[in-house]
């Protein structure tokens, strides 16, 4: 049996989306039916408490619009009426007797590529239902290497045909945008629905790091050179927890200064490095950049429409989203300007590039 608790409230100002279940306050706890989170509109899976072996989720009422929030977790968490936990094991279970429904879109991505943009497209579109960041799956990615690959597939099997029930979908084909991190975990995103269609959305190097630092800036209020207190978390965050060990002989993490940019540089290679290993494993990537993504529109997303076995007809539509801000709502709003990496960064970023410990063959462009 689950528990379900009514939210009362939550705290002020901005929560870290690893604390929000438990920033959540709540009046007592009583049990439930699981079956409840299927049953009863508006319910949606939200994370899942790994200290806890729970999976957690949220109503939000049947009404709360997902679709065009930039980060699905975030109007969760400002939407949640109730909350419910239950066992990881009573969750897989589940999942089990959900149906599998039509073959799902992962929209794979770096992060800061243009892919919340294209989350608006394909919702602008109409032709698909785009889900942009669902915190499970960033759940499963950062407790990767804590799960073995059967037991990290189930679960994200489970997680996906859950995401099905969310408000809003109305029998239209899934997409689901991901955060970045969960591109160490392609392979079992794959194995968790081996049908579904896999794009993976890019951008060249510096560009990637410029724009990486200006989401720092307007989400946190950091600057370049990072605190000694801020080091470890930043690349917690930027290389999914990778450990340190990526970084010896190319920064130095106890040195007087460390600069956000070094630290971004090598997260990058990161993120083409899963690429490789999703391809070596079979993964079938269709793989474009948002540069090309930006320079053609209308032929970039024919070709994307194309590969998720969408209709061409949604693309006048969904071109209207280029007008307006991706993150528009968001407190990483484009509004707000910030500070651009200035040729010093750029140097040192290509530096970083071109170490033998990082450097990476076609590193601007994936096969």
């Amino acid at each position: 049996m689950a528990v379900i608790a009514e939210v009362t409230g939550r705290p002020d100002g901005q929560v870290f989306m690893g604390n929000m279940a438990a920033a959540l306050q709540t009046g007592g706890f009583a049990t439930s039916s699981d079956d409840l989170v299927l049953t009863e509109p508006g319910w949606t899976l939200f994370s899942i408490d790994f200290a806890a072996d729970d999976a957690i989720f949220l109503d939000i009422g049947a009404k709360t619009d997902l679709a065009s929030a930039p980060f699905s977790y975030q109007r969760q968490f400002d939407t949640a009426r109730r909350i419910l936990r239950m066992r990881l094991s009573d969750f897989l279970d589940l999942g089990e007797r959900c149906p599998v429904g039509e073959p799902l879109v992962h929209l794979f991505n770096m992060g800061h590529c243009g892919s919340t943009l294209l989350h608006h497209v394909f919702n602008r579109s109409g032709q698909a239902w785009c889900l942009s960041e669902p915190l499970v799956t960033f759940d499963l990615a950062m407790n990767r290497d804590a799960l073995s690959a059967d037991r990290l597939t189930a679960l994200m099997r489970a997680g996906l045909r859950m995401l099905r029930f969310f408000p809003g979908i109305a029998g239209r084909r899934l997409v689901v945008k991901h955060f970045s991190q969960v591109n160490t975990i392609i392979p079992e995103c794959h194995q968790a629905e081996p049908d579904a269609t896999c794009l993976f959305l890019y951008r060249s190097g510096e560009a990637w790091c410029n724009s990486l630092y200006g989401f720092y800036q307007r989400l946190a209020g950091g600057g370049l050179e990072l605190l000694p207190e801020d080091r470890a978390f930043s690349w917690l965050m930027m290389s999914a927890d990778t450990p340190l060990s990526a970084l010896d002989d190319v920064v130095d993490m106890a040195a007087p200064v460390v600069t956000f940019d070094s630290l971004a540089a090598v997260a990058w290679s990161l993120q083409l490095q899963s690429h490789a290993r999703a391809r070596a494993a079979n993964v079938p990537l269709h793989s474009f950049r948002y540069e090309e993504l930006i320079a053609d529109r209308a032929a970039s997303l024919a070709q994307v429409f194309n590969w998720c076995g969408l209709q061409p007809d949604g693309i006048a539509a969904g071109l209207a989203a280029f007008d307006e801000d991706s993150h528009k709502g968001a407190v990483t709003s484009h509004a707000r300007a910030v500070e651009q990496l200035d040729e010093v960064s750029r140097s040192r970023i290509r530096q970083i590039f071109a170490h033998p410990k990082i450097k990476v063959t076609g590193r601007e462009r994936l096969a």
